[in-house]
Order: structure tokens, then C-alpha cells, then sequence
């Protein structure tokens, strides 16, 4: 936000509204994108009390979590490496 304002002097409003417009629609493409790699058969979760033993998720969604973090700090990184060689 900071570099849009002190190079593009004039149009801080529309650019920041851009700026921020792609900040929402990443943090949305990539919540949809994570959830869907996670659980693909959309398994509901159980309720568990703290009693009991049993986990809110079966395991082969559980199981999922680690795989799908490192490809999406894999997708994270080929765009930061795609936006600095395009700056």
C-alpha cells in the first residue's frame, strides 16, 4: 500500500481499493482451495466433548493437512517469485 501511494501519486483511492480487492479475493481463492484439498469427499465433523477420545475429523482428512500445507507454500512461493521478476 505504502509503494502505491509514494509512485503513483493522485490515484491512492482506486489503487488502494485494488490492493486490497486482490488481498480479499487471494484469501478467498486460496480458503476454498485448502478446504477442498483437505477434505475432498466434504466429510462432516463429528462433535466431541472433552471426555472422549475420539478426534473431529477421520484420519485420512487429518492425514491431508501436512500434504496440502506444503503445496500451498509451494503455490505462495511460485507467486511471490512470479511478482518480483514482474516488478
Amino acid at each position: 500500500m505504502y509503494l502505491v501511494w509514494r509512485y503513483i501519486p493522485g490515484r491512492e483511492g482506486l489503487l488502494a481499493g485494488i490492493v486490497n480487492a486482490g488481498n480479499a479475493t487471494g484469501t478467498f481463492i486460496f480458503t476454498y482451495l485448502s478446504i477442498t484439498m483437505i477434505n475432498p469427499d466434504n466429510v462432516e465433523s463429528v462433535k466431541v466433548d472433552s471426555t472422549s477420545k475420539t478426534k473431529p475429523y477421520p484420519l485420512h482428512v487429518a492425514n491431508n493437512f501436512p500434504i496440502v500445507m506444503r503445496k500451498l507454500c509451494l503455490y505462495w512461493t511460485i507467486i511471490a517469485i512470479i511478482a518480483i521478476v514482474a516488478i
